[in-house]
């Protein structure tokens, strides 16, 4: 897609480019009627002749308007004609998947307040029946101020109620999707819990819990358990790898029935990891040692 830095789309004066994917190119663009500046996300040309693309583009945006929640990308406008854009909140900041490529491993603390604020804005959409459908590190946006945001709803699925039945496959991103979104099940809101899971395990370890080509990926989301998340970070708590494990469960009856709840418990957990440490530091740290010993 030829850059479009330095051209003006309806009041939008595009300044840079944020970044580019198979599906769209997210531009910084300046809004002199407001003076504000603004994330411009647009369809590339070859994609806005095919009536599929356009449908989704549009979708994704009617759907995160409609949601109004501090935890969830604000939606200004959409373009309902050539060339088709998104406008909408620019947060200055970087995507969680940066964060943790560079920090490796983020403190429990700090992963807790990034999942309760994600899981805030999860039970918002799922109350009024809006399945995200490809909650990851790359949709979640931290602001200069550590701030959590949702974005990226493109294949959302607003149904009636809080339930879907996905037929003919899945639609999602392999290292995240729930085991029934791969078998054609039925899904609800806790396939969104399930890709928060993975999230957070990738949070506490560095790395997401299957790796390797799409079949190998699927395959394990589906039938394998993931390694235990104290085999990679032997810093992590039992009470905190026990919550991530519900979130994790291959059958969605057995996890956690809200994302709030599992922010909840993993807050709790992470509360009680730190109270441990402050009463009794020598006794843990001599516990630890033995562990990583063995």
């Amino acid at each position: 897609m030829e850059s479009l830095i330095g051209t003006t789309l309806g009041q939008y004066q595009i300044v840079g480019e944020i970044g580019r994917g198979g599906m769209a190119t997210v531009y910084k663009a300046f809004q002199p009627s407001l003076n504000r500046y603004v994330a411009l996300k647009v369809l590339p040309e070859h994609l806005a002749h095919d009536a599929t693309f356009v449908t989704r583009f549009i979708r994704e945006a009617h759907i995160a308007e409609a949601l109004k929640h501090p935890n969830i990308i604000e939606i200004y406008e959409i373009s309902r004609s050539e060339p088709y854009f998104i406008a909408r909140q620019l947060i200055e900041g970087e995507t969680l998947t940066t964060v943790i490529r560079r920090d490796q491993i983020l403190p429990p603390s700090r992963a807790a307040q990034i999942l309760q604020q994600i899981a805030s804005a999860l039970d918002y959409a799922h109350a009024r029946g809006v399945i995200h459908c490809d909650v990851k590190p790359s949709n979640i946006m931290l602001d200069r101020a550590g701030n959590a945001t949702l974005t990226d709803f493109g294949i959302a699925k607003a149904v009636e109620g809080t339930r879907l039945t996905q037929t003919g496959g899945f639609m999602g991103t392999p290292e995240y999707v729930a085991p029934e979104q791969i078998q054609g099940q039925t899904i609800d809101s806790r396939a969104d819990i399930y890709a928060l899971g993975i999230a957070c395990y990738e949070m506490l370890s560095g790395r997401v819990p299957f790796q390797g080509d799409t079949l190998r990926v699927l395959h394990a989301q589906a039938y394998e358990a993931p390694l235990p998340l104290r085999s990679l970070n032997p810093r992590v708590s039992p009470a905190v790898e026990q919550v991530v494990r519900i979130a994790l469960a291959k059958s969605s009856a057995q996890r956690f029935a809200r994302a709030g709840e599992f922010a909840d418990a993993f807050g709790a957990a992470t509360r009680s990891e730190s109270a441990a440490i402050v009463q009794s530091p020598e006794p843990r740290f001599r516990t630890c040692a033995l562990g990583q010993a063995n």
